[in-house]
């Protein structure tokens, strides 16, 4: 179980993978309410999950990833886009800083 927060779900599926509660009594009545067998299916999830994608080896392949998205990022010039809101363009700079 967790409590919603940006990104939650880059990680874990929400209600597939984890439970998401904003209450102790959220957490009380996943507890008395849920059967067994779905808060286990749901953990056994969340625990593939974490060994399938989120362990010690897979760290450094991440960052060495982001590393590499980042250097490419460096190279391309600023392109336009449309604001879907305005229709106009907006610039958008790619690259770091």
């Amino acid at each position: 179980m967790s409590d919603h927060w940006p990104g939650l779900e880059t990680i874990f599926v929400p209600n597939g993978e984890t439970l998401v509660v904003s209450s102790p009594q959220d957490v009380t009545a996943i507890l008395q309410e849920m059967p067994e067998d779905t808060r286990r299916t749901i953990a056994d999830r969340a625990s593939r999950r974490v060994r399938r994608d989120h362990t010690p080896d897979h760290r450094p392949r991440q960052l060495e990833d982001y590393y590499r998205e980042a250097l490419s990022r460096r190279s391309r010039p600023a392109r336009q886009v449309k604001n879907t809101a305005t229709e106009a363009p907006v610039e958008l700079k790619l690259g770091l800083s």
